[in-house]
C-alpha cells in the first residue's frame, strides 16, 4: 500500500512536507528487502517483529515533482529471491507536487460605469488567473465569502455590495 500524510488527499498527492509511506507485507519471514521510494533508497523497518511486515517512509522534497514510483527487492533467508514488485502493484498513484501555485491577472472592479468605484446595490467582480489548476479556490471580499465562478486556472469570484459595507477601498483575501 502507498499512501502520503497529504491532508487533502492521501491517496493521490503529495507535497513539501508530506511524508510517503510504502507498507507491504510478506508470505514469510524476510531479511530487509532493498527498498527504492521515490527515487531515493529508504530503509524498510520490520514493524511486526516476525520479518513479515514492513514499512519504508520517505519525506517529500521540496524539488519532488511527478509520480511517485517504487521498487522492492527481497529473498528469503535461504537466498530464494522473490518476485520484486513496483508501483504497478498497487492500484493508486501518488503524484507530488511541491510547487506553490501563482496568480496573475488579479483584477477587482464594479459593475459601476466606473469600474473603479462601487455603491450600495452594486456588484464587486474579482477574476483572476492562477499558473496551475486549482481546486475550489477560498475568496473574500470586504471580509465576506464571495461567490465563486470557473474552474481548471480561471477564476471569478462576485460579491453584491450590501447595507453595511464600510467605505472605502474594497479588500479581498
Amino acid at each position: 500500500q502507498l499512501a502520503s500524510t497529504n491532508a487533502k488527499d492521501s491517496t493521490r498527492h503529495g507535497k513539501s512536507g508530506d511524508d510517503l509511506t510504502l507498507t507491504f507485507t510478506s508470505s514469510e519471514a524476510i531479511p530487509a528487502p532493498t527498498v527504492t521510494l521515490a527515487g531515493t533508497s529508504v530503509a524498510a523497518t520490520n514493524t511486526s517483529g516476525n520479518g513479515t511486515l514492513w514499512q519504508a517512509t520517505y519525506p517529500v522534497a521540496d524539488d519532488d515533482s511527478g509520480d511517485v514510483s517504487f521498487s522492492i527487492s527481497y529473498a528469503d533467508p535461504a537466498g530464494n529471491a522473490g518476485e520484486s514488485k513496483d508501483e504497478s502493484s498497487v492500484q493508486n498513484t501518488i503524484t507530488l507536487d511541491t510547487t506553490t501555485p501563482t496568480l496573475s491577472l488579479v483584477k477587482l472592479e464594479s459593475n459601476n460605469g466606473d469600474t473603479t468605484l462601487a455603491k450600495l446595490g452594486e456588484t464587486l467582480t474579482l477574476t483572476f488567473t492562477s499558473s496551475e489548476a486549482l481546486e475550489f479556490p477560498s475568496v473574500q471580499i470586504n471580509g465576506q465569502v464571495a461567490e465563486l465562478q470557473g474552474s481548471g486556472t480561471d477564476w471569478s469570484a462576485r460579491r453584491h455590495m450590501g447595507s453595511a459595507e464600510p467605505q472605502g477601498p474594497s479588500t479581498f483575501l
